[in-house]
C-alpha cells in the first residue's frame, strides 16, 4: 500500500506540472478569420493585400498556370491553417508551407 501511495503521489505531482497549450489565442484568431468573409467582399485591393501580409509569410505562384501553388502562413496563424488543411486539400511540408492541390 505504501508503494502504491508513493507512486500515486508522484503521478499526481507530474500531472500538476503539465502545462496545457494556449489554444484560446488560436480559437480567437479563427473567429476573427471566420468573420472576414463579409469583410473580404467589401475590402479594397490595398486592404486585401494588408490582410495577406498579416496572415501569410510567403506565397508561391505558378505563373504558367496562373495559380497559387504553395503558401506559408505567419507563425501565429499556423495552427488555423493546419486545422483547415485536410478540408481544403492542402498538404503541409516540413518547412511549414502548404502545397495547394487543385
Amino acid at each position: 500500500r505504501a508503494e502504491y501511495m508513493e507512486q500515486r503521489e508522484k503521478l499526481l505531482n507530474e500531472l500538476k506540472g503539465l502545462v496545457m497549450p494556449d489554444n484560446i489565442a488560436a480559437v480567437e484568431r479563427g473567429l476573427v478569420l471566420e468573420t472576414f468573409g463579409s469583410y473580404f467582399e467589401k475590402a479594397t485591393a490595398n486592404e486585401l493585400a494588408e490582410i495577406c501580409r498579416t496572415v501569410l509569410e510567403a506565397v508561391y505562384t505558378d505563373f504558367v498556370n496562373s495559380r497559387i501553388s504553395r503558401f506559408k502562413p505567419a507563425a501565429e496563424f499556423m495552427e488555423l491553417f493546419r486545422i483547415a488543411a485536410p478540408l481544403s486539400g492542402w498538404e503541409e511540408r516540413d518547412d511549414g508551407s502548404f502545397i495547394v492541390r487543385s
